[in-house]
């Protein structure tokens, strides 16, 4: 068990000793000074130890600056993995300084005493940031993680050893707590902290921490009670627990206020309704009669009137009223700061009054008790206010400086507030430390008034602390800088064919083949490994994710039952990738099988892990020591591929991390393998780059080359041959005029460059100006590329135009010359974007290089050109850059007439109009592109082939020559589009369904007219991202040939581990059949899935727990849709007519009084949800002031059975018979905004239409279960189409028995076979689970863990 929990824990580890190796950056920044105490390697907080018991220590902890970020989770556990990443990433760069960060110590946890509900609870982890940062510290680029200033506190803290978990950590407060109690102690209750100092590969003498805060310098005010621990009450007095005033400490403005879930947590605060929120992170809100209790204070300084007001308050909450009767304390407290109207017979040294409120909860709104003390009353408040949050614990200076931040913001905006008054509100505890948050309040002007009064300000409460800053300062002067360190690799002496660790735990048998300077070449015999795949942002998330199930494997989960002994290495393969989604990235882990499984393994268990048998495997291998962490490994790639470049091996993008070493052991040996090129092994190792012949290049960029080359002359050329992702191209003989340089990139010599401009314009012997031609050529050595150094010789060239060919003006300037070309055969990789950088273009250069050797293609490996046809300020989306590398002379070249090139799609889309795209990704064989969305025209078929599709065709080509409901010819476009379903080719069927679309031109896009023949259709398409793979050279496919090319393409997305929509395949052609055959350009368009069109925060089943809800059952599960049987039931309506079919406020406000009480019973009706409008499809877009629309209430359920009359004129009582929906749900969009919904509406439509499903044309209904206090992003909503066919009988009865149950939710089937008294025997028919193994102290935890693993499952 010990050693699957160390197992397990190898993320953590990894991680540990990554943060442990991050630099500090290389300017000259103070090092911590202070000493440490002995369980602190690493930058600690600085503490004195104040005194000591039996029980607990008791330390006075300076003021310090931590990022943090707040984690809401089911257990310390899963919390603090989760806050643990976010920070590991601030610190690994993502900053805005992009600085990496020193690892501190501890990794500190706030934890909250209670639950702020039953499944979770908010957490905070912090990192200490070193103390060279605390003047400037990086800011995050995450917005979830924030920059926080501690003050001074006193902290009791109890030590204990081992693991920390959740359980033990509170445990250990509740001991510390009792002891606290029994020795009068002050302390806060409502958060303790668990501080772990220790990386988890450290078995013994662990250090763990549990702290509970005392008195605070920021707090001492607030406390009543002694402040000096027991155990120092003889050597220290209350006034010298801390030895100075208060520090300012500085919070930061937060980027997002947030929900107020989030910041009031389980106290009650006042509702408002957000009325815009703008990009700045501030909000405008109202607040509508709130009631509060409020004292005004007569102090001055801004800290004295909070603390007077704070226990006037106090008092009154706590039984201080007329009814002696203690209230719950609430969120905010209010603070009011208005600026006085000084008469010449006041005292004019105190300029401002203050107020402070607490709001009455919600409870005690309507019967408030009032106040017994002078000074203390009641108010009712009603406020239009921009408010600006930040975080800490908002001292002067803070409330100060983000006031100043507003105001500046609100004269940027032109916008007017109140001057002379300003509120600042504070919501958190006292004894919270991290993830505090506060307001500043400003009341809104809109009328933007004449006044007399100044602004607010507070210039004479902040305290500076020059001597305090120089002193820092010499310390940034003195503290010296730390030097980087590189990727541990270990001397190529070091690789034998048995490492250390096969000496005690069974290894493949290798063989060493030859040896270079810094790897070898090695083939691994008999290695039948056990594998499973993972998609990954990262190698250490990779191997965490994948050890288990494999680690379960040889621990039993296979088809004999037996254990299998632990082997090394642990095997993870990576491809390496240059673009796209990092988080895309697939890995195999692999184990090897000892020697007596080898011939005959078990079969595993779990469908994802699967047995990979390699006889042989040749690989080149470079040791390196400490841990595998992902920087680590990445700057390994780099140098290795360098390395192998270098030696002109044949290497492929495949390389594999062999760990030997136990996760416990510091002293490590590693291996990193690359697959050779053409090695024996099995697909699933193979590269992933492959090169055919192809009569087309898909490409990443929209305009090719001789575009370029119309108005700037460029050397001719010809293209020979074209590939999948390069071509073959025979460049004319012809003159250039070029320089050499030695410079630290050959990308960027700038110098060589202007050498050459200044003799363009004139810098040679005939003072000539010669006009600018393209492409400007740059060459270079490979060996150079990704190579430090500043010795790195290149050489630019410039073609010379038509009239200097033959007699070319001679250049007066040293270095530059002319060079006469012979006419190269060049293969060409052409791609888009900006003039690359040194790192990016090694990497494209690189990968160009292991696919020509990959397909057995020579190249001079001397040099490489790089190619590039525009100038600086050419729009970034319409370069063109191209990689050269030169054929080698004598190769053969095989002639093709240059007639039979094929045109790219481009070109075809140049002559008829195609809808737009973009080419996001190019890949081995195919390419990921973005379709513009806009509007098809279409028609489904049914019959024995889906390759039949005539009768289709020809009905769209009718409805293009005038057979729509304005009679108009429309002009021909392209492609012609033909989806079905990948599951009918070549079934033995004659009811295939597909469907046939022809695009719409521009002029047509907006307003189309509508088909006239019966089963055409108009198609809103979302533009969706599609993978394509183009081929050509065919005539009309039969269904046979098209599956086959169809499941290849298919497979290769599979082995690529890119996901699909596997419903339909659509075939694309571009030509017509005057076209000649060998010309016709066809593809094939594999639908990418939309990423989280239903990823809702808070779905429509969790929004009906809280508000009641007509009961349904999801019939069927459809693609972005369900069926669902809505119960029968009651609805309160009412027609309107207006303009727009969203907004309905008359008919929403009558039915509103209805519920309010305007009915014949004078009652008053709970509100439910959802509220539904019913509309005309026509309607959907048009312009027009008569669309009608019916809005309903759903009846709560006391209400169904006899239900008041509405007394108002238009509302009405409807019974609903329960029909069925096919519904689509939604999240986020503005509230309101009809565009939206019917754009939705329409594409839902359309995917029914395109589906071949039929409801009710008449109507469709928006439905939303939001009242407008909900975030736009967190608003659920669903467009209801009705099916034709009546619904059956909702069951509506109290589902108290097992088969009542099961009539409104799927179970499973089962045969009562007997009843005996209090159970009864059944037979369950076979069926599928979703199931989860779960370990825990308690059935509570166990479920717990479960629920939220089934909902995440549940939810996609």
């Amino acid at each position: 068990m010990l050693r699957y929990y160390l197992f397990a824990a190898v993320g953590c580890l990894a991680v540990t000793q990554a943060a442990r190796i991050i630099q500090a950056p290389s300017e000259s920044v103070p090092q911590n000074t202070q000493t440490q105490p002995d369980f602190c390697n690493l930058e600690c907080p600085e503490f004195e130890p104040v005194c000591q018991t039996d029980d607990y220590e008791v330390r006075r902890y300076q003021d310090a600056k931590w990022v943090s970020t707040t984690v809401t989770g089911i257990s310390l556990t899963t919390a603090g993995m989760r806050g643990f990443w976010r920070l590991f990433n601030y610190i690994g760069g993502d900053n805005d300084a992009g600085v990496k960060i020193p690892m501190t110590q501890p990794v500190l946890m706030q934890i909250p005493t209670k639950r702020t509900n039953y499944f979770s609870s908010q957490y905070t982890v912090s990192f200490l940031l070193p103390r060279m940062y605390w003047d400037n510290p990086p800011r995050p680029t995450n917005a979830e993680v924030f920059l926080e200033h501690t003050p001074e506190l006193i902290a009791y803290v109890k030590s204990y050893g081992g693991w920390a978990t959740g359980w033990n950590a509170y445990s250990y407060y509740e001991e510390i707590v009792e002891k606290l109690v029994q020795n009068n102690e002050t302390f806060q209750d409502e958060y303790y902290f668990s501080a772990q100092y220790d990386a988890p590969f450290q078995i013994t003498d662990r250090r763990n921490e549990v702290w509970v805060l005392g008195a605070r310098n920021t707090d001492r005010g607030y406390t009543r009670r002694p402040v000096v621990p027991s155990c120092a009450r003889g050597n220290m007095t209350r006034e010298n627990i801390f030895d100075q005033a208060p520090k300012e400490l500085d919070g930061n403005a937060l980027p997002q206020c947030g929900d107020k879930e989030n910041f009031c947590l389980d106290t009650d605060c006042p509702g408002y309704e957000v009325i815009e929120s703008y990009d700045t992170g501030i909000e405008r809100r109202r607040y509508s009669g709130i009631k509060m209790v409020t004292v005004s204070t007569n102090q001055c300084d801004i800290a004295l009137a909070r603390k007077k007001g704070f226990w006037a308050l106090f008092n009154y909450i706590n039984g201080s009223n007329s009814y002696e009767e203690k209230i719950a304390m609430t969120a905010p407290v209010l603070l009011d700061v208005m600026e006085k109207e000084v008469s010449s017979e006041e005292d004019s040294s105190c300029d401002k009054t203050f107020n402070v409120s607490f709001y009455i909860p919600e409870e005690h709104q309507l019967d408030t008790p009032e106040p017994i003390k002078d000074g203390v009353f009641l108010r009712t408040i009603d406020l239009d206010v921009y408010v600006q949050c930040f975080s800490g614990h908002a001292s002067t200076s803070d409330i100060a400086k983000n006031s100043r931040v507003l105001r500046q913001w609100l004269r940027t905006e032109g916008r007017c507030h109140r001057r002379g008054v300003m509120h600042a509100a504070t919501y958190s505890s006292p004894g919270m430390l991290f993830g505090r948050h506060n307001e500043i309040w400003l009341d809104a002007d809109d009328q933007c008034t004449e006044q007399v009064k100044g602004e607010v300000t507070f210039d004479g409460d902040i305290r500076h602390r020059q001597e305090s800053n120089k002193d820092l300062k010499s310390k940034l002067e003195e503290e010296p800088t730390r030097d980087p360190t590189s990727p541990d690799i270990l001397p190529v002496s070091s690789i034998t064919d048995k490492p250390a660790e096969c000496e005690t735990s069974e290894c493949p048998t290798y063989k060493t083949v030859k040896t270079y300077d810094n790897f070898v070449e090695r083939s691994v015999i008999n290695a039948m490994l056990v594998c499973t795949k993972t998609v990954s942002c990262s190698y250490e998330m990779a191997s965490i994710k994948s050890f288990h199930p494999l680690f379960e494997y040889i621990r039993g989960q296979n088809s004999e039952g037996i254990k299998i002994a632990m082997t090394a290495p642990v095997l993870t393969k990576m491809v390496k990738v240059e673009d796209g989604d990092s988080c895309e990235k697939e890995y195999t882990t692999c184990f090897y099988l000892p020697k007596e499984h080898q011939e005959n393994p078990p079969k595993p268990n779990n469908d994802q892990v699967f047995i990979d048998a390699n006889p042989v495997l040749d690989t080149y291998v470079m040791a390196f020591g400490g841990w595998a962490t992902d920087e680590k490994v990445n700057q390994l790639v780099e140098t290795f591929t360098v390395n192998l470049v270098n030696k002109y091996v044949p290497y492929t993008a495949s390389f594999i991390v062999a760990s030997y070493d136990a996760p416990w052991k510091r002293t490590r040996y590693n291996e990193l393998w690359n697959l050779k090129a053409g090695a024996k092994s099995k697909p699933s190792y193979d590269s992933d780059e492959s090169v055919e012949d192809t009569a087309m290049t898909a490409r990443e960029i929209a305009d090719p080359v001789h575009e370029k080359c119309v108005d700037t002359e460029c050397p001719e050329y010809q293209t020979i041959k074209r590939f999948n992702n390069f071509e073959e191209r025979r460049i004319l003989p012809g003159m250039w005029v070029c320089k050499k340089s030695r410079d630290c990139s050959p990308t960027q010599s700038s110098s060589s460059f202007w050498s050459l401009f200044n003799y363009i314009s004139g810098r040679n012997d005939k003072n000539a100006t010669i006009a600018m031609t393209a492409p400007v050529i740059r060459k270079m050595n490979p060996a150079d590329l990704g190579r430090t150094g500043c010795d790195k010789e290149s050489t630019m060239c410039f073609w010379l135009p038509k009239e200097h060919q033959e007699d070319p003006p001679r250049p007066t300037e040293d270095g530059v010359y002319l060079y006469k070309s012979r006419g190269p055969v060049a293969y060409v990789m052409t791609y888009g974007g900006d003039q690359e950088k040194e790192r990016d273009f090694s990497r494209r250069a690189l990968k160009f290089m292991h696919i020509m050797d990959g397909a057995g293609i020579s190249f001079k490996p001397e040099y490489v050109k790089a190619v590039t046809y525009d100038g600086p300020r050419a729009p970034v989306n319409e370069r063109i850059n191209e990689i050269w590398l030169i054929k080698p002379e004598g190769t053969n070249i095989s002639e093709e007439d240059s007639d039979e090139t094929l045109e790219p799609v481009e070109e075809k889309c140049r002559r008829k109009e195609c809808p737009e795209f973009k080419t996001v990704k190019q890949h081995d064989g195919f390419v990921e592109r973005s379709i513009v969305p806009g509007t098809w025209v279409c028609k489904n078929i049914r019959g024995c082939s889906v390759m039949e599709t005539q009768s289709a065709y020809w009905s769209l080509y009718g409805y293009f020559t005038g057979s729509n409901s304005r009679k108009v010819k429309i002009t021909m476009t392209s492609p012609v589009l033909h989806a079905m379903n990948p599951a009918d080719l070549t079934k033995d069927s004659c009811d295939k369904l597909s469907t046939v679309c022809f695009w719409l031109p521009k002029e047509q896009q907006k307003d189309p007219p509508q088909p006239t023949e019966e089963g055409v259709y108009l198609y809103q398409s979302r533009g969706p991202a599609a993978y394509v793979m183009t081929y050509s050279g065919v005539r009309a496919e039969g269904e046979e040939d098209f599956a086959d090319r169809a499941r290849k393409f298919m497979d290769m997305l599979d082995e690529a581990g890119l996901e699909y929509k596997p419903e339909y395949v659509k075939a694309v052609k571009y030509d017509e059949p005057n076209v000649p055959v060998r010309k016709r350009v066809h593809e094939i368009w594999l639908i990418k899935p939309e990423e989280s069109s239903r990823e809702i925060v808070d779905p429509v089943s969790e929004k009906c727990k809280r508000i009641e809800c007509p009961e349904y059952k999801t019939v069927k599960e459809h693609d972005g849709f369900e069926e669902r049987r809505i119960k029968p039931g009651m609805w309160v309506c009412k027609k309107s007519t207006g303009c727009s079919t969203s907004q309905t406020s008359g008919a929403f406000m009558s039915l509103f009084y209805y519920i309010s009480g305007a009915n014949s019973k004078n009652m008053k009706i709970d509100m439910t949800a959802p509220v539904l409008r019913v509309v005309n499809p026509a309607d959907l877009g048009r312009e027009g002031c008569d669309k009608e629309v019916k809005t309903c209430f759903w009846l709560p359920e006391k209400h169904q059975k006899n239900p008041p009359e509405p007394t108002e004129e238009g509302v009405f009582l409807y019974k609903s018979r329960g029909p069925v929906a096919y519904v689509m749900t939604y999240s986020g969009g503005k509230m309101g905004r009809e565009e939206e919904f019917s754009r939705r509406a329409k594409e839902f439509m359309g995917k029914l239409d395109w589906a071949g499903i039929k409801y009710k044309p008449e109507y469709v209904k928006s439905v939303g279960y939001d009242g407008p206090n909900v975030a736009d992003n967190k608003r659920v909503r669903e467009i209801w189409l009705i099916k034709p066919e009546d619904a059956e009988d909702y069951p509506g009865e109290d589902k108290d028995t097992m088969e009542k149950r099961c009539r409104a939710i799927d179970c499973p089937n089962y045969w009562g076979i007997k009843k005996h008294d209090g159970f009864e025997e059944r037979r369950m028919m076979p069926g599928t689970w979703v199931c989860k193994n779960v370990s825990g102290c308690s059935m509570e935890e166990a479920t717990t863990e479960f629920t939220w693993s089934m909902f995440a499952y549940m939810r996609g």
